[in-house]
């Protein structure tokens, strides 16, 4: 837990977020167990590095939903509200049949909902009003996931100095700073008529009339809104180890039409190494919640999923 929250103090740094507390004290932890009975190590671990951040200020989280860490006194004070939460979500169509645990305390809060920990075991329970209701295996797995998204560069700081989800058009815009790297690409098909009604052509054609509003968010913000593929053939975005160029979207089509449509249905390519004759392939529909939507298709091998996504590879070529 303190390798956790050092990797998350150091990238605090310098930064008007969090404001985290410092940590909590004995007669804090022995408060809590008064009332919840024995909690895991691990959240004592996490509460005597930090007890809970103040709610007035920018916070660390506000990318993941606007979390708010409790503090110990915090998650006895917010007990009755959240159990009275938990209920009106438990009474909402097809939740009342969730499994919920019985020994819990409310851990984090944002403004649709809370994150509890089941304290027989330390999992991780968020239920909102707004979004899905979904699970982590411990604290210390979702502050290191925290951790890595922050290291990795999946989150900015927007607008008011918030947290925000780093999305593909503000890598692309940080890619244009670089003049030799941008003077490769295309302008995007929403500046070319022609290419977007022959677009809207090819998904009727192929996928069963999709809208182009329905089409990959990543997919659709980068070839619509930021760049409609390179127009020299550099492999200048490395993939698996792997260099390739951008395909545009003429190509794809192209491609697909000439033979991906049999081996890799639904799925258009947006990365191509021509020598060893490879290609990064993506799902045109928008995914389903943690399903992979990348591929990676050679000849006469299998299609590969691929475990990063298409931020990743753009996030690397702004590394380089």
């Amino acid at each position: 837990m303190q390798d956790i929250w050092n990797r998350l103090d150091s990238w605090l740094e310098g930064k008007e977020l969090g404001d985290f507390a410092n940590g909590a004290d004995e007669r804090d932890i022995k408060k809590l167990e008064r009332r919840f009975g024995e909690v895991p190590q691990e959240l004592k671990d996490c509460l005597a590095i930090h007890n809970g951040q103040k709610e007035d200020v920018p916070i660390l989280f506000d990318g993941v939903d606007s979390f708010v860490l409790l503090s110990a006194e915090q998650m006895i004070d917010s007990e009755e509200q959240a159990e009275q939460f938990l209920k009106i979500w438990r009474s909402m169509d097809g939740e009342e049949e969730t499994e919920f645990p019985e020994k819990r305390a409310p851990i984090f809060k944002f403004p649709t909902g809370y994150m509890f920990m089941d304290l027989s075991n330390g999992e991780l329970h968020t239920v909102s009003l707004e979004s899905d209701y979904y699970t982590y295996s411990s604290l210390s797995a979702y502050l290191d996931l925290i951790a890595d998204c922050l290291e990795a560069g999946r989150y900015r700081i927007g607008d008011f100095g918030v947290l925000q989800n780093t999305t593909v058009d503000v890598i692309w815009t940080e890619l244009r700073n670089n003049k030799t790297f941008i003077s490769n690409f295309r302008p995007p098909y929403s500046e070319l008529p022609e290419l977007r009604h022959r677009f809207q052509d090819f998904l009727n054609t192929h996928f069963d009339g999709l809208l182009t509003v329905d089409v990959n968010e990543h997919f659709d913000t980068t070839y619509r809104k930021c760049h409609n593929g390179q127009i020299e053939d550099k492999g200048i975005f490395n993939i698996d180890g792997m260099d390739y160029s951008m395909v545009s979207l003429e190509d794809s089509m192209a491609l697909y039409e000439k033979g991906f449509k049999e081996r890799a249905e639904g799925m258009l390519p947006v990365f191509i190494n021509k020598e060893t004759r490879t290609a990064i392939l993506m799902d045109i529909a928008e995914p389903g919640e943690n399903s992979s939507y990348l591929h990676k298709w050679q000849k006469d091998k299998p299609l590969e999923d691929l475990p990063f996504d298409y931020l990743d590879i753009l996030l690397g070529a702004l590394g380089n």
